[in-house]
């Protein structure tokens, strides 16, 4: 084989050194490295997963914006929201777009 082919493919010589193991070892052996890389993915997956409830909750308002975006939509909805304040939720909407867009 060429070195370039070993470059390539760096099991190869690992690969070479279980070419006499008997089949059923070699079996075994496969089975131990395919739980290993399953293993390997779990942990990966979980990593992500944490990675992106960081992510998701990096996303929203500040608590003391959050609480005020809240009380000035329930105003909203009742109607009863003065020109200051509808103003004042703008602003903080377009806050919240742009942390949820980052």
């Amino acid at each position: 084989m060429t070195d370039k082919m070993q470059s390539e493919n760096p099991a190869q010589p690992l690969i070479g050194n279980f070419s006499e193991m008997p089949l059923k070892e070699l079996e075994r052996f496969i089975s131990a490295l395919n739980a290993l890389v399953a293993q390997k993915r779990a942990v990966d997956v979980d990593k992500r997963d944490r990675f992106l409830l960081r992510k998701i909750n990096q996303s929203v308002l500040p608590e003391q914006d959050m609480e005020r975006y809240i009380l000035l939509q329930e105003k909203m909805e009742l109607e009863n929201l003065s020109d200051a304040e509808y103003q004042e939720l703008l602003i903080l909407v377009d806050r919240e777009e742009k942390i949820r867009n980052k």
